[in-house]
């Protein structure tokens, strides 16, 4: 699996989630879809980014290094979730809505499946 084509599956994800909010938003009025809309895109960013750096320690020959790669974008992108998270609540602390905080975190499973999914072909290719 190429970077490209494995940047097209976390792009399709996005899209098929985006698709998902926009229809949960349709008949669930208490989210909201700009938020939604944002966080989702955060996240892909994230994890595309993520997916950078993995892509990139999968091309050494070294096991560790691979490993050591996956370690550092996992932690990137916890940080980069927390501080979105943060400065999302510190931006919206009079009218804070919880539920769509909630609904972002199966959003962020979902990518971090994909990318588990994605890093094991790239350690299979390279091995």
């Amino acid at each position: 699996m190429t970077f490209k084509s494995s940047l097209l599956v976390l792009i399709a994800t996005t899209i098929f989630i985006l698709i998902i909010e926009y229809i949960v938003c349709q008949f669930i009025s208490n989210f909201n879809f700009n938020t939604l809309l944002i966080g989702t895109v955060f996240l892909a960013a994230i994890h595309i980014l993520s997916l950078a750096i993995t892509f990139k320690a999968s091309k050494n020959k070294n096991a560790y290094q691979f490993v050591s790669g996956v370690t550092v974008s996992t932690i990137v992108k916890l940080f980069l979730t927390i501080i979105g998270a943060g400065i999302y609540i510190y931006i919206n602390r009079l009218n804070l809505n919880k539920i769509d905080l909630f609904f972002l975190m199966p959003v962020y499973l979902i990518f971090l499946f994909t990318e588990a999914y994605i890093a094991s072909r790239f350690a299979k290719i390279n091995a």
